[in-house]
Formats: C-alpha cells, structure tokens, sequence
C-alpha cells in the first residue's frame, strides 16, 4: 500500500467518533424555569402590530452562580410604571375609532417588558422577531405577526442594542425619549428615528434659568458615558459665553469607587450651590442621592444644594420615596411639551386605580411552548374593556408627558399615509395587483421622514 494511502487512513481513523466506556449521560435540555422577574408581554390581535420595548421598572438581579439550574433571581424590584402600558392600549383604540385612519384595517399592539436589562432586552428582541409561538428567529412557523415598528425610549446603551438587531430586519426603530447622536449615524443605524429634537434643545433653558437668578458660579456634573461627556463638553463654552463661571466639571460613575476625584473637589463643592446635572433617566434619583449623601458627610453643608438637571420623565412615583426627598433641596427640570399636563396632587390614590385597570382589562397567562428555551407571561387586552372616564385618562397619560401616545399617532398617521399612497397607484396603473399585500416595515419608516 502506498505512503501516502496509509496516511489518509490513519488521519480518517483519529478523525472518527470514538466509543467510550460506560454509558454517555444525557445532554441537558436546552430550556430555563419561570423567570423569578416573570417579564410581561401585553397584547391586542390586529392586521398590523405596533410593537414597545419598555422599562417599567427597575431591578437588581443576582449574578448567575452556575452551581445550579440557571434562573434569573431578583433582589429588589421597584413599583412598575403601568402607564406605559395603558398609553398604548388608549392610543391604539383612539386610532382603531378613527373613520379618517386606515379604513378596513385595524392596529394592535405587543409590548414586552425590559427592567432596564440586556438580557431581557435580547429576550424580548427574540420574543418580538420569531413567527409562532416558539422563539425562533427566521423561521417561519406560523402566521407572520406583521410588526411595523418598535417603539422604544430606553437609555443609550440598550437603544443601541436594539437598533442593531432590529436594523438586520429592516425594522424601523421609533424612539420616543431623547437619544444619543450616535444613533443619528445612518451608515450604523439606518432604521432608527428619533420623534423628539436633539438634547441640546435643553441647553439655552438651562443657561436662560441661571441668568434669571444670577447663578453665575455653578459646577457642571455628568456620568462618564459618551452621552455625559459631550454634554459637559457641549455646555462649557456656551456657559463661558455668557459670563457664568464653572468651578468644576466632574464626571462620575455616581459610585464609591470616583470616591476619592468627588472628594478632590471638597472646596470647590463648599463654594458652589447650584449643580447642573445630566443624568439618566432610569436612576437620576439615586445618583442626586449619592452625591447628596457624599456632600453631607464630608462637606457638611449647611444648606442643600439646587440641582438643574437635563429633561427627565417617568420619576412621578419616585418622588413619592421619603428616602430621597431630603436630597431634592431646589430640583429644577425640564418637561417636552406635547399635550396639556394634568397634575394630580393624590398620586397614590390615582396608581391604585392603574394597577386596578391593568389587573382587569387583560386576561394573562404563563406561556412556554415546546422548542422555546424561555416563557413569557401573555397578557391579552380584553375585547370589553373600556376606557377610564377623561379626567382619570388625561391624569394617566400626563404621567409620561403624552410621548408614547404622540409617538403612536405619528406611526398611524405614517401608515395611513403609506396605504393612501398605494391606493392612489392601484388606481392609474391596474396593472399592479397590491390588493392583497400588506404594507411593509421598512415603507412605513421612508414615510416618518415627511410627516
């Protein structure tokens, strides 16, 4: 036999599976219990779906151990903002009531729950892009759910990661929060669509404020993000320009380990009363604490500082804690007009009845079908539920300052535009038969650009 004959066969044999002794175990199933956290998905059928990601709450989750079966253990979960929710449920049924707004079709909805967490964050991205009711991606299982956009108003980091997968399905990402400029880069995320203005729109009513009470010796203090150094780099000359004084920049991760560069500005923190402050929507409150919490201690004030911070929503029930109200000396903000605010003096009383609302109007029930590795909680809208009277339904909606409500409308009116247009086609070229075609994602995110 030749050599070179013998060698193949040799390296055949090393390369062929190899009987053990003893009898092979067998593999673990690829699946996870009820996630502790138990993360919702709210729904309402529909030809066409609007799709959120949302936060409606906040949690600390204890790190994997991998000693046992893998579970997502919570250590602490905060109040949910339900009104998230329901301003999708009060939009979607305002839209489908409309005669103006797509004739013969009707809109619903799925929001699945975030906390906040990249984990949950891909979940839901997976949850969201599988047709059927197993997870799985790109595989065509049932009747396609026909999802035209995703609305969503999470912090930078979770909006880029959700830009990213969606992008790879054409998938318009609709945000109805301020977002980084980097999301503006179209060559990286050219799905993603911002419905508010830039953050610098803040940054003369801020320099306006101090003006107005002379506050001309400020320090400027951001986390050390991308989003937190470009606005202490954005804002600097503009303040320098009209003749306020920044005694210091700091940035800070708002934790014990920036203990000693806080405590490096401890004269400069004593001659300062007036702190302008960007902050992150899902934790503004406890970085204020921190550093009120630091200040106290070592620079013992004698009176609390004022804080301006950067736009915020979503921190009504927050102001409610009497852990952080002895921090909020002087809290000034911004709110991004949209509709008429109602303010609610008995917020307690008014969350009560949200719960109450929620708890009625869907029927929920744990779903994990076989193939899936992770369930979820389906709550479906109740096809009798009615709307709360105007007053509760205003007070509600002012909760998060009409911005998923307003971002939904310009989505339907985008869509409604879309069919018209078709319409318009069907009838000079007969030829083209689009009757029984549905609008497309990607149709409806040309279409958000001249609305």
């Amino acid at each position: 036999m030749p050599r070179n004959a013998l060698l193949l066969i040799v390296l055949l044999w090393l390369l062929m599976p190899h009987a053990v002794n003893g009898v092979l175990k067998a593999k673990c199933s690829l699946s996870l219990g009820k996630d502790e956290l138990n993360p919702r998905n709210h729904y309402r059928p529909g030809h066409h779906l609007l799709s959120g990601i949302i936060s409606t709450a906040q949690t600390q989750h204890l790190p994997f151990e991998f000693l046992s079966f893998p579970s997502a253990k919570v250590s602490k979960k905060r109040y949910k903002q339900h009104w998230k929710i329901l301003s999708f449920l009060f939009a979607i049924q305002e839209i489908n009531k409309d005669p103006h707004l797509l004739p013969n079709l009707t809109l619903g909805y799925t929001i699945n729950d975030n906390y906040f967490k990249e984990r949950i964050t891909s979940d839901a991205l997976l949850d969201l892009l599988s047709i059927g009711e197993a997870n799985v991606p790109n595989y065509i299982c049932a009747k396609e759910k026909n999802i035209l956009a995703v609305l969503e108003g999470d912090v930078i980091d979770l909006s880029i990661h959700i830009s990213t997968i969606l992008s790879q399905y054409k998938t318009p990402q609709v945000s109805y929060a301020f977002a980084s400029q980097v999301l503006n880069d179209k060559n990286h995320f050219p799905f993603f669509y911002q419905v508010l203005p830039g953050e610098g729109i803040q940054y003369p009513g801020i320099i306006k404020i101090l003006l107005y009470f002379r506050w001309t010796l400020i320090g400027l203090v951001a986390p050390t993000s991308e989003n937190g150094e470009r606005f202490r780099r954005t804002l600097t000359p503009m303040l320098t320009k009209n003749s306020i004084c920044v005694a210091f920049s700091l940035g800070t991760s708002f934790s014990l380990k920036d203990f000693e560069k806080i405590i490096g500005h401890l004269n400069k923190w004593k001659k300062v009363n007036v702190l302008v402050c960007y902050v992150k929507t899902d934790s503004f409150l406890g970085q204020i604490f921190f550093l009120q919490v630091m200040l106290e201690m070592f620079v013992k004030l004698e009176a609390g500082k004022i804080w301006i911070t950067t736009a915020l929503w979503d921190f009504s029930l927050d102001l409610k804690s009497p852990k952080y109200l002895p921090s909020l000396y002087g809290f000034l903000s911004f709110l991004i007009h949209r509709h008429k605010w109602v303010i609610d003096d008995k917020f307690p009383l008014l969350y009560s009845s949200i719960l109450k609302f929620v708890d009625e109007g869907f029927h929920c029930l744990y779903s994990k079908p076989a193939g899936t590795v992770k369930g979820w909680t389906r709550c479906r809208e109740k096809e009798d539920l009615r709307i709360p009277p105007p007053s509760v339904y205003e007070k509600i909606l002012s909760l998060d300052g009409y911005h998923i409500y307003s971002t939904l409308w310009a989505v339907a009116n985008a869509i409604n535009v879309a069919y018209s247009s078709r319409s318009i086609r069907r009838m000079r070229i007969r030829k083209y038969q689009l009757e029984g075609q549905l609008l497309q994602p990607w149709q409806v995110f040309i279409l958000l650009y001249f609305l």
